[in-house]
């Protein structure tokens, strides 16, 4: 990695206050018959594209 870092510059990392539901803009909710779960936002069904 010491050797790479000198061509990417270094690397931040830090926490993210972020889940797959909390922004979410689903234009066409209803429209495709997909069903979120909303209860539970880490669930696999709210990650499928």
């Amino acid at each position: 990695m010491t050797y790479a870092e000198r061509y990417w510059g270094g690397y931040h990392s830090e926490a993210a206050d972020w889940d797959p539901m909390k922004n979410r803009n689903d234009l066409f909710k209803g429209w495709n018959g997909r069903q979120y779960d909303e209860t539970d936002p880490w669930q696999f069904t709210n990650f499928l594209a």
